[in-house]
């Protein structure tokens, strides 16, 4: 199990340190609280903080300025190393967690080896940096002062380091070089030993070799590394929870740049931190963007909404004092019911859809109102969370949005109610559904063919239809329905 906290920034420095070994926190401006924070905005009983399954869950208490998760308010959320929980807008805490470091067979750890012989001012330097570049978030920057130290503090000659994919496959177009020619490794044309490189991405461990005709080295020189004149070469997989983000290689060509123990040391230290720091960059840049197109999302909604309402009032005049009431009852006033909503196709790992009963008179996929200043995704979750007590969601991406009438008590169609639908699409492993809302009593995994057929509403059945293209990946081959039809 490994080391968890949570740490209190102020202006991007940490002033605080607050170890997580106990499985339930309080936090609040009350000192009764298992963290007490002494300010106007933080309520009494703020949040809470649970472990489950090793892993701790930040929980709002409705709280009078609620709690953020990287910029976004929740409810509840299961935490992330890197994540970013804000107590109201002026708490801001980092959650980090630490692997565990391995036993050993009689023999030290590489930091307790190398503490006796590091130069005292390569440790305070790298400590600095290693800080600096984890509260940054320009991907970019990340990759040229990792790059920058790495070469400085192992004295090489030349450094190169750049992503991968989830494969395994160097994505070159993020190559950021130091004295090598950055248009020739954008294009996987660098002059450095690749097989190296890759040798360090199958192994998941550093790789160090020597350009040197002596028999006793476990590992000849290979043939790219004399006929590029290269003496000694590392290379770093950066590698983060067993996942792949890329690698880090530096070497020289001179004789008395001769990688030590001591370089080796300081280059594995940085390039584990720089996992940390591209993981954390691009989550961030990934939350960034989300959020934009959410809020793109909404500005259309609002824009179609606007034009909603002046056709309406196009209509009325049109018509004058001669349209009679009955007329009018016949049409769905978008400006006089219309709501705005927001839920999920959700899917389980086998590619079944999950649908909801509503009240006990009709099925149809979770969703809900989205409450005033809260993000329609956030509303998806919120909503999934209590007409099924799914806490663990994985979200893909956004579905788009789509409208329909509402539906009364007998679950049949009302026309004075007018919904506009965003829909997220979600993948959960959770089997065992417990619907926490009473209004839903009830919640079922279905195959895709059955979701269709048993949904109420004939939108949500055209909907479902519509956007089956982009399940494809994630249902079972033989499903077929709604494929010409849509």
């Amino acid at each position: 199990m490994g080391k968890k906290e949570l740490v209190l920034m102020q202006d991007e420095q940490r002033v605080k340190h607050y170890p997580l070994d106990k499985d339930n926190y309080s936090i609040g401006r009350s000192k009764e609280n298992d963290l007490v924070f002494d300010h106007v905005k933080v309520s009494r009983a703020h949040a809470r903080l649970y472990r489950e399954n090793d892993a701790y869950i930040i929980q709002d208490l409705n709280s009078t300025n609620y709690v953020f998760v990287n910029g976004i308010r929740v409810k509840q959320k299961k935490l992330s190393p890197g994540d970013r929980v804000q107590i109201s807008s002026e708490i801001l805490l980092l959650y980090q967690e630490s692997e565990t470091p391995p036993k050993t067979d009689k023999s030290q750890t590489l930091m307790d080896a190398q503490q006796h012989f590091v130069p005292r001012e390569d440790l305070l330097r790298l400590k600095q940096v290693t800080q600096s570049v984890v509260l940054l978030n320009s991907l970019d920057s990340i990759l040229l002062q990792i790059l920058k130290e790495g070469v400085s503090l192992t004295r090489a000659e030349r450094g190169l380091i750049t992503l991968t994919d989830s494969h395994g496959k160097i994505l070159w177009k993020y190559a950021t070089t130091f004295r090598i020619e950055r248009e020739k490794a954008e294009q996987g044309e660098a002059d450095v030993p690749h097989s190296i490189l890759q040798e360090a991405i199958s192994s998941r461990k550093t790789v160090v070799r020597f350009n040197e005709q002596n028999a006793q080295l476990a590992h000849p020189p290979s043939e790219s590394m004399m006929s590029l004149k290269i003496f000694s070469a590392m290379c770093a997989p950066l590698v983060l929870n067993d996942r792949l983000i890329g690698v880090f290689y530096v070497d020289a060509r001179e004789l008395m740049n001769n990688f030590t123990e001591v370089d080796q040391f300081l280059f594995n230290y940085l390039a584990d931190h720089a996992a940390i720091a591209i993981f954390n960059a691009k989550k961030f840049n990934d939350l960034q963007a989300e959020h934009q197109q959410l809020k793109a999302d909404f500005k259309h909604l609002e824009t179609s909404r606007r034009e909603l309402e002046a056709h309406n009032q196009k209509l009325r005049e049109q018509l004058g004092q001669q349209a009679s009431d009955e007329a009018l009852q016949q049409r769905v006033s978008p400006t006089a019911n219309h709501t705005f909503s927001a839920g999920g196709v959700v899917l389980s790992s086998e590619g079944q859809v999950l649908v909801v009963n509503q009240g006990g008179t009709s099925w149809s996929l979770p969703k809900g109102h989205i409450e005033v200043g809260e993000e329609p995704a956030v509303t998806a979750q919120r909503e999934i969370l209590e007409e099924t007590g799914i806490k663990y969601l994985h979200l893909l991406k956004a579905l788009g949005t789509y409208q329909r009438s509402g539906l009364n008590a007998r679950g049949l169609a009302d026309r004075e109610v007018l919904k506009t639908i965003s829909m997220y699409l979600f993948l959960s492993e959770t089997r065992t559904l417990k619907p926490q809302d009473p209004n839903n009593p009830e919640a079922r995994w279905v195959s895709f063919d059955e979701a269709c057929s048993l949904l109420s509403h004939p939108k949500d059945q055209a909907f479902l239809k519509r956007i089956r293209p982009q399940l494809t990946p994630w249902l079972p081959e033989q499903t077929s329905t709604g494929e010409a039809s849509a």
